[in-house]
């Protein structure tokens, strides 16, 4: 078990393993596993009693001061193997399926009892200027300043799902190898994953208009989604909570040898697909919210993972030899291609035109030939150097 200690947060992890596995004769052997994970938090935020009795609590349940209620996670896996011999070499046949958990994320939960607007909350004093020059200051310095006319006094909150469930996997994999009389090993090997539970990020101080920018006239699917804010009191209510949505998988396949005058080689490739609504890319949910990039970042559609990379090669050699009792000689070599990071493609917004709070995370319409001629732009040159940087890459031309 592992124990986690924080600013008012105490948390501990306890983790149990049972498995085993059977011959059933004939080449084949069944395994089976159970992990069983049980997260403990021992005590809770401080409420903020402000909050909870306001219209954001009362409209989508939330409250500042919840946090999940124990839960045992169960993880149990099975698997089936076979082997059998041929005169050319043996077969095998490898397959699973199981639940995986992976370390609990006590760093997410930490975010409700930091920010609970209790504790912990910051003044922002503005001075007043007139034409880039301080006229008159804020407010003269105290180690207890209280808010002025020229203060920014709103703070953000984390909230989260009391139900929220700690991120799960489901895998089933498949595999088929075959080792040649002479050392060859050939494997191809089907992977495919699920998410059950997995963490999603809202901001419950703003939501939809109802109204639309269109960046080309009448055209739906230049539209982009206005927001409001919901209160004046706080700049941000982050909500955590679960999705079900996203999955991935690969195919592979690989050669290897390993030659008895002490050299071994392997090649591989990888081709799979990666797809998800929030790749958690940071510990603090400010970032997760703003780190999405969608055209409304509480709505986000399933799509490809920043973690995506369809294609994969690998060539490895390796020389080892023992010259004498005392006299070892290693010597390695590895190559690996992928396929590049995956990118969006956002609007630099130095104004924040969607009225979302998040400045550079709303991707970017790109419009064909046509369109562009019946948009505005600030001149005729802009016009041209948009399409030109279109035309420039092929993902964007198609």
């Amino acid at each position: 078990g592992t124990t986690t200690w924080g600013p008012r947060f105490r948390a501990a992890e306890l983790n149990f393993y049972l498995q085993d596995r059977w011959a059933l004769g004939r080449g084949l052997q069944f395994t089976y596993g159970l992990r069983a994970t049980l997260p403990l938090i021992f005590n809770k935020p401080t409420p903020n009693d402000d909050f909870n009795s306001g219209d954001i609590a009362r409209r989508y349940g939330v409250r500042i001061g919840d946090v999940p209620k124990a839960q045992l996670l169960l993880s149990p896996r099975v698997g089936l193997s076979w082997r059998k011999d041929y005169a050319s070499g043996q077969l095998s046949v490898d397959g699973g399926v199981g639940v995986f958990t992976g370390q609990v994320p006590f760093v997410w939960i930490v975010n409700n009892y930091s920010n609970t607007g209790v504790e912990q909350k910051g003044l922002r004093l503005t001075a007043k200027t007139d034409g880039g020059k301080i006229v008159e200051s804020a407010a003269g310095f105290s180690v207890k300043p209280s808010p002025t006319m020229q203060s920014n006094t709103r703070f953000m909150l984390n909230a989260m799902n009391r139900k929220f469930r700690y991120p799960q996997n489901l895998k089933a994999s498949l595999a088929v190898g075959f080792l040649t009389d002479d050392g060859w090993q050939l494997r191809a090997e089907a992977l495919y994953t699920k998410t059950l539970h997995n963490a999603v990020f809202r901001n419950l101080a703003i939501e939809r208009t109802g109204e639309s920018l269109y960046l080309v006239s009448g055209n739906e699917d230049s539209a982009l989604p206005l927001n409001r804010t919901t209160t004046n009191d706080y700049s941000a209510v982050y909500y955590l909570d679960n999705t079900s949505r996203g999955y991935s998988y690969s195919l592979s396949g690989s050669v290897a040898k390993s030659f008895s005058w002490g050299l071994s080689l392997m090649a591989s490739y990888v081709f799979g697909h990666s797809y998800a609504v929030c790749d958690v890319p940071s510990t603090s949910s400010s970032s997760n919210w703003s780190r999405t990039y969608a055209l409304d970042l509480n709505d986000v559609p399933l799509s490809f993972s920043a973690y995506d990379i369809p294609h994969k090669v690998s060539l490895a050699a390796s020389y080892h030899k023992r010259y004498a009792k005392l006299f070892d000689v290693s010597a390695g070599l590895v190559y690996q291609m992928t396929s590049g990071q995956r990118y969006s493609l956002c609007f630099g917004e130095s104004v924040d035109f969607n009225g979302d709070g998040a400045y550079g995370s709303t991707l970017m319409y790109i419009p064909t030939e046509a369109e562009m001629q019946t948009m505005r732009f600030a001149d005729d040159e802009s016009c041209g150097l948009w399409n030109d940087f279109i035309e420039s890459d092929s993902y964007l031309r198609s």
